[in-house]
């Protein structure tokens, strides 16, 4: 996945059934898993994680995403700019991300087996 632009899917608020049918048109088997991620931390997605979703429709706050190497680039962001709108990140296991403020973050995990690809 390229590092230089990261494609992010801004969606009104929806709920988790209408978000993963972004998923299952192309292989279908996945969930989201909600957290509360704690601000400032290093925060890396569990390894079968294929999006991260960050709901900034209503809560305050802003992701950062990171690329894991020496220098810990910054590849993408999150923030003021997607207010009112929960984005989905597909996520390349790569990365990293930290959060400031409160957004809700989830992540999309596949089943096992499946390929899934964002529609």
């Amino acid at each position: 996945m390229c590092t230089e632009k990261i494609e992010k899917v801004r969606l009104q608020y929806t709920t988790d059934e209408n978000l993963l049918a972004n998923f299952k048109e192309h292989g279908g088997g996945c969930s989201v898993t909600w957290i509360t991620p704690q601000k400032g931390e290093e925060i890396v997605p569990p390894q079968d994680t294929v999006a991260v979703v960050v709901n900034v429709s209503q809560d305050k706050g802003a992701v950062r995403i990171f690329e894991k190497s020496g220098s810990d680039k910054r590849i993408a962001a999150v923030g003021t700019e997607d207010a009112g709108y929960t984005v989905i990140i597909p996520w390349d296991g790569k990365w990293w991300f930290r959060v400031s403020g409160s957004p809700g973050v989830g992540y999309i995990q596949r089943a096992e087996d499946k390929v899934l690809t964002l529609q």
